[in-house]
């Protein structure tokens, strides 16, 4: 690992490694275990409870979800890719096609 930042909601890392995802989720696991031992050890209870709360509501809408893998065999047929603009959103477009 070269280098890597934290911001609240994702973080910038750079790194090589023969398997990536492995590493990158070890490290995600060792950072957040650090961060919450830290807040045990401060004392920082409300911060403790929030993340108790998102950690409840995405493990609730986990579990009302529906499983988005085929079933059975079916298959979903990926989208074309755009022609032209090989980048065609802007900031401001909607990521969640």
């Amino acid at each position: 690992m070269f280098g890597y930042v934290i911001l609240e909601n994702h973080l910038h890392l750079v790194a090589a490694s023969p398997d990536l995802s492995a590493t990158m989720q070890r490290f995600k696991s060792w950072t957040a275990r650090r961060i919450i031992n830290y807040l045990e050890e401060t004392r920082a209870r409300r911060m403790l409870e929030l993340l108790a709360l998102f950690k409840r509501a995405v493990t609730s809408r986990l579990i009302q979800e529906k499983p988005t893998r085929p079933i059975s065999g079916e298959t979903k047929a990926s989208p074309a890719p755009p022609k032209g603009n090989l980048w065609p959103m802007t900031v401001w477009d909607d990521y969640s096609l």
